[in-house]
């Protein structure tokens, strides 16, 4: 009996509902492309309104917690420790990422890594081949090539 209500709970849980969601989304996404794709406008509206509640939530959390606490010096100690606090782990973030995105080198290979202005060279250039006689030499096409 005790086993049966834990399966009954787990599946109850918040964190499976989430699971089950990303599983659905990555199978409509395989086997079913174009109606994943109709599908989204639906998916940013979520993560609009995502974003939109989670600027009141921290803000409302802080508040709070700050209301909680009726010693000043604690509030003051407390406040100073998070800044620390916040701080290092931002550091750290930043860092990690740098280091990572050095040694990864994301997007090697891919020609999205060229420079803005050789991607507009090599365009203008393929430009000027092929309508030798018609070039005018105005490059504002090249803002948005594709």
């Amino acid at each position: 009996m005790i086993i049966a209500s834990r399966r009954s709970s787990f599946f109850r849980t918040l964190y499976f509902r989430v699971l089950v969601g990303i599983v659905a989304g990555v199978a409509v996404g395989y086997f079913f492309p174009r109606f994943g794709a109709s599908l989204k406008p639906l998916g940013d509206g979520f993560l609009k309104l995502i974003r939109m509640l989670v600027a009141p939530v921290v803000f409302f959390t802080v508040v709070s917690g700050i209301a909680n606490v009726g010693d000043l010096r604690r509030l003051g100690r407390v406040g100073l420790k998070s800044i620390f606090y916040f701080e290092v782990v931002t550091t750290a973030a930043l860092v990690i990422g740098m280091v990572a995105t050095t040694l990864m080198q994301p997007g090697r290979g891919t020609g999205y890594a060229r420079s803005g202005a050789v991607y507009c060279g090599l365009f203008a250039d393929r430009h000027r081949r092929l309508s030798a006689e018609h070039y005018s030499g105005d490059l504002s096409w090249c803002v948005h090539p594709w």
